[in-house]
Order: C-alpha cells, then sequence, then structure tokens
C-alpha cells in the first residue's frame, strides 16, 4: 500500500487516495463539505483534594476549516478546576475556551488541558464532566460533539511495611 495522499477537488472537497495490493487506487472521499469536529479523552480514578491533569484532543475530519472553536466544559458545583491550557474564561460551573487562533483545517488537530480536583467527601462518587466544542461553520456530524469524562474517587490505600527478624 502507497502512502495516502490528500487532493483538494475544485468543488472545495477533499479526497483521501492510496494505492492497494493489487495496484488499484482508492479514493475516500472526505466525510462532507462541512466540519466535523470531534473531541477525545478518558475518565479517571482520583483521589480526593488531589489535582489530577486532564488533557482533552479535539480536530476536525470535515473538508471545510473550522474557524472559531468554542469547547465549553460543564462541571458539577463541587468540583474544583484551575490551570487551563490556554487560557478559559469560567463563569459558575462554565468553562469556555475560544480558540480563534486554531482553524482547524482537514484533518487539523489540537488540545485543551485543565486541571480537576475533588471534594475531601468524594469517596466512592462520580462525577461528570461534559464537554461540547462548536464552530460557526456546519458540522456534518453533530454526533460526535460532545464528549463526558467520568472522574471516580478511591481512596489511597497505605500497605504498612513489616519488617521480617
Amino acid at each position: 500500500i502507497t502512502s495516502p495522499v490528500v487532493a483538494h477537488s475544485s468543488l472545495g472537497g477533499y479526497s483521501v487516495s492510496f494505492t492497494g495490493g493489487a495496484l488499484t487506487t482508492h479514493t475516500v472521499s472526505a466525510t462532507s463539505v462541512n466540519t466535523d469536529l470531534y473531541l477525545d479523552g478518558k475518565d479517571y480514578v482520583a483521589v480526593p483534594q488531589t489535582w489530577i491533569n486532564i488533557p482533552v484532543n479535539l480536530g476536525n475530519l470535515g473538508a471545510t476549516t473550522a474557524s472559531t472553536i468554542t469547547v465549553t466544559l460543564t462541571k458539577p458545583s463541587d468540583v474544583s478546576l484551575r490551570s487551563f491550557t490556554p487560557d478559559a474564561t469560567c463563569l459558575g460551573n462554565t468553562c469556555t475556551w475560544t480558540l480563534s487562533a486554531a482553524n482547524l483545517a482537514f484533518l487539523g488537530a489540537g488540545k485543551v488541558s485543565f486541571q480537576a480536583s475533588l471534594p475531601p467527601s468524594a469517596m466512592g462518587t462520580e462525577y461528570l464532566l461534559n464537554l461540547n466544542i462548536s464552530s460557526p461553520e456546519t458540522d456534518g456530524v453533530p454526533a460526535n460533539n460532545a464528549l463526558q469524562i467520568r472522574l471516580v474517587s478511591a481512596a489511597p490505600y497505605f500497605l504498612p511495611v513489616v519488617a521480617k527478624e
């Protein structure tokens, strides 16, 4: 299989072409002529009152460049957040990143990150962080614009060291 080639068509779309095992050229069109923004992250187990780093990947699989990108994060009131990269604006339980310089083109990618801490009484509790990504352009696949990150609290256990005589 040859390396894929990304081509821009005269109609404003993109295609990805490669040559397979039988020297047949395959062309796969981009998902749509719209943007296709997405968010990707994972769940965490956290010790209460300990700060954990949470990165969130974002990107565009659509053929249209996303101009101003907005990522919103809604949190439970007893979860603390800090250290936003890039800077975010928070009001109440919602924090917002406005990524005007990001301009995600076809297959473009980026990241936002922050730190979270759970309250001391959180033992055995699950907290949900809800994130959403948007831009002024029409999104061809809005189903992947939302992400839910689960923070599950756990206690640190320390095993005693027993010396053998």
